[in-house]
C-alpha cells in the first residue's frame, strides 16, 4: 500500500509565520522519518503498523483504536532508540537513560514521562492502573501525544540530521 504524503500548501505570512515554520518542520521531520524507516526492514514494518493504525481511525475513532496508535508509535520509537550507539535497553524508559543526546535532564524526563503515561494508562502498552486514568482517551490526546513523541525522534536516532530537516 502506498504511503500517504501530506503537503503544506497555504502561504504563511504575518502573525501566522511562526506557526507555519513549525508546521513545515513537522512535515520535514515526517519525511525524514519515513526515509529512515524505509532503509531498514524492521523499522519499515513498525512504521507500516503505525500508519495502518492511524488509517484505521478513519472508520473507527474508538478509544481502543486511539490507544493502538499510541502503542504502535512507542514501538517505533523504541526500535529507533535501540539502534543508537551504546543503547542496550529494549524499552523506551531505559533507552532514554542510555541515549546521550539530551541537552538537559528535563528534556529526557519529558520523554520518560510520556513513556510512563503510555505504560501506566490502562490498555495502551500494558494493563495499566485504572486509578491513574482521569478520563478516557480521545482524539485530542492522540494528536498531542503523537506530535510530542515524533518531536523526540531526533534524540532517538543518530541517523536523522536536525540541521538538514531544518534547512531542507
Amino acid at each position: 500500500m502506498a504511503r500517504e504524503v501530506f503537503y503544506v500548501t497555504e502561504s504563511v505570512s504575518g502573525s501566522d509565520w511562526g506557526l507555519g515554520i513549525v508546521v513545515s518542520h513537522v512535515v520535514r521531520l515526517r519525511s525524514s522519518y519515513i526515509r529512515l524507516t524505509r532503509s531498514d526492514a524492521h523499522l519499515d514494518s513498525l512504521m507500516k503498523d503505525f500508519e495502518s493504525a492511524i488509517r484505521d481511525l478513519r472508520t473507527d475513532l474508538s478509544e481502543g483504536r486511539i490507544k493502538t496508535c499510541m502503542q504502535k508509535q512507542v514501538n517505533l520509537l523504541e526500535a529507533l532508540g535501540r539502534a543508537c550507539p551504546g543503547v542496550t535497553d529494549k524499552e523506551l524508559g531505559g533507552i532514554c537513560n542510555q541515549v546521550g543526546a539530551w541537552p538537559h535532564s528535563a528534556v529526557k524526563a519529558s520523554l520518560g514521562s510520556l513513556y510512563g503515561f503510555t505504560s501506566d494508562y490502562p490498555g495502551i502498552r500494558h494493563g495499566g492502573s485504572p486509578a491513574g486514568a482521569i478520563r478516557g482517551i480521545d482524539m485530542r490526546d492522540l494528536i498531542a501525544i503523537s506530535i510530542l513523541l515524533a518531536g523526540f525522534t531526533p534524540y532517538l536516532s543518530h541517523q536523522l540530521d536536525a540541521e538538514t530537516i531544518f534547512h531542507r
